[in-house]
């Protein structure tokens, strides 16, 4: 039989993982816990423009 916090498949006890991406971060966790185990920020950065001249321009 199984315990409160997880499904018994072969004699042990397994958790689902799940991941919920929102709008600002990821959030990571085991189903049957309360808080996920991480929290990771969402965050997109755009680097400098760079200029590539062309060969014939001078």
């Amino acid at each position: 039989m199984s315990g409160p916090n997880g499904m018994l498949y072969g004699g042990d006890e397994i958790g689902a993982l799940v991941f919920d991406p929102g709008h600002h971060s990821l959030r990571v966790g085991y189903a049957q816990e309360d808080t996920p185990k991480a929290d990771i920020p969402a965050v997109i950065g755009v680097g400098p423009a760079t200029h590539i001249p062309d060969p014939e321009e001078k």
